[in-house]
């Protein structure tokens, strides 16, 4: 879904990862388990050559946590700037 509200942008989402039978590697011995995650990438227009945006990418439970100890919730996040540059040309 993407929001607008004058020069802030919003796009949100979500991704849903499903493996038939619970598994996504099955062949390898590993990767059980469904999962999901979410996305937000926030973007702000300063001007007509400048915009700051950024992502943030998350999603719990991971392959089910198969061979991994600890938090099962991974994150996700970056910056970026866009400069947009207007150049005379001559002919």
């Amino acid at each position: 879904m993407r929001f607008t509200f004058g020069n802030f942008g919003l796009d949100l989402g979500y991704v849903y990862y499903y493996y038939p039978d619970g598994t996504s590697v099955p062949f390898a011995g590993f990767g059980y388990g469904s999962y999901g995650e979410g996305y937000v990438k926030p973007t702000y227009k300063f001007n007509d050559w400048l915009s700051v945006g950024g992502v943030f990418d998350g999603g719990n439970n991971f392959n089910n946590g198969y061979l991994i100890t600890g938090s099962k919730t991974a994150y996700f996040y970056a910056g970026n700037a866009t400069i947009t540059c207007r150049g005379s040309s001559t002919v």
